[in-house]
């Protein structure tokens, strides 16, 4: 239903980790947040997002 996305700083390394955590999980909505960070531990990306529960 919805998805922000902010790309912080640009990426060089080949390694990146994901993390993503559920912040809310409703009967009908569920909030997340997640982000990306390099192998040596630099944020690149953050993002959250509001989707359908089913």
């Amino acid at each position: 239903m919805d998805l922000h996305v902010q790309f912080i700083h640009h990426a060089k390394e080949k390694g990146l980790h994901a993390t993503a955590k559920i912040i809310r999980a409703g009967s009908r909505l569920s909030t997340t947040r997640m982000e990306v960070r390099t192998d040596e531990g630099v944020l690149v990306v953050v993002g959250s997002g509001t989707f359908t529960t089913t």
